[in-house]
């Protein structure tokens, strides 16, 4: 018999291998575990391509246990490779390992599929980032087979960032401390991340009004034309930094997604962001803006920090759309009423 209602022993399926889970739960035979599996397999999405059913199965290569992900035909069951082993001889290195070597050129209708579906994050000429959350709903137990290779829990700074007012406070003079340390030079250097720390300039903070403790710090460096994104409050060095192409960056994933979901803007005044933000506003609003309310808090942002048409214009020296047009002031309708 199957325990997928049971929320306890589901946390421990995804989280231990079948030897401990069946070790920790003697009461339960590996038929109850088999039943399980099968009950998750059953609700598995299928994924649709040129008017076919495929399953995706995930695993790894068996030699370096990196991500390996297949097509399986449901009718013919035949299976085509998506993903290419040898990532892990590429050259900068994958920056994570949901990252894979793809045929961009030969399967490209795939891979457009991929993307389209958002089971790809990106992919370029070098990698493809796989969507480890949306992957999951196509196979779920191999999904969870392979995170638990590698993932890893997240770990906070336990004397750190454990009140709002204190991750205002601090957090740039954290963030600072952080970049001036050589084990960060070395990390940053060793992880292709970007060249040299010094190089870095704050474009925003966003802080967490939920968990201060995700608060977040994004900064640019002009020599690698790289986005860092730096919480300075995670215990492990390669949970606090992680960087980001300039081609793959825009303001409504790193911006207003955030400012949806419990981060606010803090202390971030540079008025060159300000004007890019607000072209990109007023070139994507309304269909490519998905986070109108993330967009929102924004432009609320603005209002309560004197960000305007005029003082943009007078620091950048050129022209900017009024983006404030859109604002809709939620104090003032009540106030009206």
């Amino acid at each position: 018999m199957d325990f997928i209602n049971d929320e306890e022993k589901m946390r421990d399926f995804y989280e231990l291998s079948k030897e401990e889970f069946l070790n920790s739960y003697s009461y339960l035979t590996e038929n109850d575990y088999e039943a399980t599996i099968k009950v998750l397999n059953d609700t598995n999405e299928i994924f649709k391509f040129k008017d076919k059913e495929y399953n995706l199965k995930v695993s790894t290569y068996e030699n370096t246990k990196l991500l390996k992900v297949l097509m399986i035909d449901r009718e013919t069951k035949e299976e085509k490779e998506i993903t290419k082993d040898g990532v892990e001889l590429v050259i900068p290195p994958a920056p994570t390992p949901d990252c894979v070597l793809v045929d961009s050129e030969n399967d490209k209708e795939i891979i457009d599929k991929l993307l389209e579906n958002k089971i790809l994050d990106y992919c370029n000429v070098m990698f493809a980032k796989f969507n480890m959350e949306e992957l999951y709903k196509y196979d779920k137990v191999g999904t969870m087979e392979y995170l638990k290779i590698h993932a890893h829990f997240v770990e906070y700074e336990k004397d750190k960032g454990n009140s709002l007012e204190e991750v205002k406070e601090k957090i740039q003079d954290e963030v600072k401390s952080l970049l001036e340390q050589k084990k960060t030079e070395e990390f940053l250097w060793d992880k292709h991340l970007i060249s040299n720390p010094k190089n870095l300039s704050e474009i925003y903070v966003l802080v967490n009004s939920k968990n201060p403790k995700n608060s977040v710090v994004v900064m640019y460096d002009t020599n690698t034309e790289k986005f860092c994104f730096i919480k300075p409050y995670m215990k492990k060095l390669e949970d606090k930094i992680s960087s980001l192409e300039e081609w793959r960056f825009n303001y409504e994933e790193h911006l207003f997604e955030y400012l949806e979901n419990d981060y606010q803007m803090f202390n971030s005044n540079d008025f060159v962001v300000h004007y890019n933000v607000w072209n990109y506003i007023e070139e994507m609003y309304p269909e490519e803006i998905e986070n109108k309310k993330g967009m929102q808090n924004y432009l609320k942002y603005c209002k309560e920090n004197g960000i305007t048409k005029n003082e943009i214009e007078n620091e950048v020296k050129c022209d900017v759309p009024d983006v404030m047009k859109l604002y809709k002031d939620k104090t003032k309708r009540k106030d009206d009423r």
